[in-house]
């Protein structure tokens, strides 16, 4: 994780470092908004469900594909652009297990949002089409609930929320559809730090979109 966060710091610098050279030789320098929608899958997530005497009871999160959105708004520097990302995404988790088996009945959902600055590079090669890489940090706030019934048949729900740093770093394409839009599709991966165990560990989140840039 200390490894991507370094990376996107890096490529963020990297991106203001160089965005007044490329304004400078004459690159168009343009404002966009976007919106995109996105599929995602999360690693499976370990924790603590109680204890049995002094024992903690290790528990795992098998997470389903999820959807989600994201809306954003950057400066297009000519190859290199900067933007605010927000996104929401609503994460179903399919069952809870222990090294014993799965719990009863048990499923819940995570409302995960994220607010993330990101650095992209276009790389020009002469063509509608524009393959580009992004690095980015921020932040992941989720809340969310796990429902299941315990050994004497009763129905129990948990509640968690809390916030993380994140970072992402993703790779796409655009397609200049006119002079002020583009269709743009990419994968992310995103790591977020999480202490659900007890131990530190890094939450892992691939996501892909699909969606388009308005360019003023």
């Amino acid at each position: 994780m200390k490894k991507i966060v370094l990376a996107s710091v890096a490529g963020l610098f990297s991106a203001a470092a160089f965005a007044g050279v490329a304004s400078a030789d004459g690159h168009g320098s343009k404002m966009y908004v976007g919106l995109s929608g996105m599929a995602t899958t999360v690693g499976d997530v370990d924790g603590d469900n109680g204890k049995t005497g002094t024992s903690l009871v290790q528990t795992t999160s098998d997470i389903g594909t999820s959807f989600g959105a994201a809306v954003r708004g950057g400066y297009d520097f000519g190859a290199l652009r900067a933007e605010l990302e927000l996104s929401y995404r609503d994460i179903d988790i399919d069952k809870v297990r222990t090294a014993n088996g799965d719990i009863t009945n048990s499923s819940g959902s995570v409302n995960a949002y994220t607010a993330m600055i990101n650095g992209l590079y276009d790389i020009d090669i002469d063509s509608a089409v524009t393959p580009y890489v992004m690095a980015g940090v921020g932040v992941l706030k989720a809340d969310g609930d796990v429902s299941y019934t315990d050994d004497n048949g009763r129905a129990k729900k948990v509640s968690a929320e809390g916030m993380a740093p994140a970072a992402q770093i993703g790779v796409g394409v655009s397609y200049g559809v006119t002079d002020n839009i583009d269709v743009v599709g990419g994968y992310s991966y995103m790591g977020a730090m999480t202490d659900a165990s007890g131990d530190e560990q890094t939450l892992k989140i691939h996501t892909a979109q699909v969606g388009f840039n308005y360019k003023f």
